[in-house]
């Protein structure tokens, strides 16, 4: 397993909720956040997420950079059922409840 890796993936399936750890920290994402996820990307309902991080790292030539993303946004990584993985930030209104501030 890659260290370096911050992401969580699925850890468990309730009806109608996705249960995964985000940046160490358990988070039930609802269906309809969910949904609004896929929306904010322009993705079809039947993607799934895979994980999801509230840290953006971007290689600016001289290093690594750790950004912390603002309130209830998130770097997510959903898969289509073809296998294509899909990456974008999007804004989960379940963190506001479950995340401490980074």
């Amino acid at each position: 397993m890659d260290k370096r890796r911050i992401a969580q993936f699925p850890t468990q399936q309730h009806t109608g909720t996705r249960c995964l750890r985000i940046d160490g920290e358990l988070v039930f994402v609802p269906a309809d956040q969910l949904k609004q996820a896929r929306q904010q990307l322009g993705l079809r309902s039947d993607a799934y997420l895979l994980g999801a991080t509230r840290l953006l790292e971007f290689d600016s030539g001289y290093g690594v950079v750790r950004i912390p993303l603002p309130g209830k946004q998130v770097v997510v990584a959903f898969e289509g059922p073809d296998g294509q993985r899909v990456y974008g930030v999007v804004t989960l209104d379940a963190l506001s409840f479950h995340l401490s501030a980074p």
